[in-house]
């Protein structure tokens, strides 16, 4: 089974609603309890072949509504494939016209830095140049989560989702993916967790700041050994903030916000279960820094606490 069917299907109690749930349980314990006591009628009357068609019927009613259930969560998988396949080819497609704009633009970008060099108007240029490298910059990272796709579809849509919201927020991020997503397929549902709520956070540190800007970085540090490494580093304005506290349940600096305090205590929680899985946390003057890394398990096994 692919790592994307396995991701959708351990998460679909976020799709499908409760309701759905407790209206199986309940129809089920309908069934039961008012066949039960239509059967201790028949019974008193000796009439097995009515128990036995009420029995039928029952068991009928019941892989029914567990059908009914189950192609409801097949319809959610397929809408949400649909989804991504979407939103490949729109990401495609913006590439496909950055391209097209640069290309079109060329003449003009190299005549606009000829006048600048020749009338020495370096400032104009270096603002000029800098704006043309954040295009630039943008058209490669979008092309290269495309290239990663269709290796592990729920961590790109997990990137590319929130690339799209730090671009709402003018914030700068980098990603660099130079590892196979592959490689992440058994712990694709436990990784796009943490990576949504340590990317959330980071998001909401770096809005704060004057230099809005997030590092992502995906990469194997040895090719002799078996971990890969996913940094996550971004501009932050409490410079106090105690790395030590941050995983503890409902410890949170922003209860202004509303914030619950329960988004690192769980990214802490999935680590503390996983012998795979290890995160440090550290911080500069400039970044705060959350490195997970993953042993791949591929050819060691692990014992899961």
């Amino acid at each position: 089974m692919n790592s994307e069917k396995v991701y959708l299907k351990e998460n679909f109690i976020k799709n499908v609603k409760m309701v759905d749930i407790l209206n199986l349980i309940l129809s089920i314990l309908i069934i039961v309890i008012s066949n039960y006591e239509m059967i201790k009628i028949i019974n008193s009357n000796g009439y097995i072949e009515y128990i036995v068609i009420n029995v039928i019927i029952c068991f009928s009613c019941i892989f029914k509504i567990i059908y009914e259930i189950n192609l409801k969560i097949q319809n959610i998988i397929e809408k949400s494939k649909n989804e991504k396949l979407e939103e490949n080819n729109k990401n495609l497609l913006e590439v496909n016209d950055l391209i097209r704009c640069f290309k079109h633009d060329f003449n003009n970008i190299i005549q606009t830095i000829d006048a600048c060099i020749d009338i020495e108007d370096f400032a104009t240029l270096k603002h000029y140049f800098a704006s043309l490298l954040n295009e630039c910059n943008h058209m490669n990272i979008i092309d290269r989560l495309n290239s990663k796709a269709k290796e592990n579809p729920a961590i790109y849509s997990m990137l590319i989702s929130k690339y799209r919201l730090a671009e709402k927020k003018n914030i700068n991020m980098n990603i660099d993916v130079l590892v196979d997503l592959k490689k992440f397929n058994k712990k694709t549902y436990k990784i796009s967790r943490m990576l949504g709520i340590l990317l959330d956070n980071a998001l909401e540190a770096s809005e704060e700041c004057e230099n809005k800007t997030i590092n992502v970085q995906m990469f194997k540090e040895n090719m002799k050994n078996n971990k890969v490494s996913i940094i996550i580093e971004n501009t932050y304005k409490n410079k106090d903030v105690d790395t030590n506290k941050i995983f503890e349940k409902n410890y949170t600096t922003k209860k202004e916000r509303g914030n619950s305090g329960l988004g690192l205590w769980k990214v802490h929680d999935i680590i503390q279960k996983d012998t795979s899985l290890d995160l440090y946390t550290s911080k500069d003057n400039i970044f705060f820094k959350q490195q997970i890394e993953y042993y791949d398990d591929s050819e060691v096994n692990y014992i899961i606490k």
